[in-house]
């Protein structure tokens, strides 16, 4: 699966949080920093710094205008990658025949 790490100024995402419970807050990309980094302004007017690797492509469900045209109010986004996960994963197992570690043979 290849993930697009390229975003555009103005364009509507969802950044890494850390040290709060929520994982994820809506944002918008400001500006590019460096080939894969980014400012971007959350909905509490803070801006902050993060790399690519910590940005979400997001598809607003449901979007209020806001009194500041730069920073629309998002009340849900929705993970473009969680889209296609389906809902039962079978999980992959090795078939390879084990032996036991030789430092448990006490022959």
């Amino acid at each position: 699966m290849s993930v697009n790490h390229k975003f555009k100024d103005g364009e509507a995402v969802l950044v890494r949080m850390f040290g709060t419970s929520n994982k994820w807050a809506p944002a918008i990309i400001t500006s590019t920093i460096g080939s894969s980094t980014y400012l971007a302004k959350l909905e509490t007017g803070e801006t902050v710094r993060r790399s690519a690797d910590q940005i979400r492509h997001t598809t607003p469900t449901t979007t209020v205008v806001s009194t500041t045209p730069e920073i629309p109010q998002i009340l849900h986004y929705e993970l473009e990658s969680e889209k296609s996960i389906p809902s039962q994963v079978q999980l992959r197992r090795s078939e390879r025949n084990r032996r036991p570690p030789d430092f448990l043979k006490y022959n």
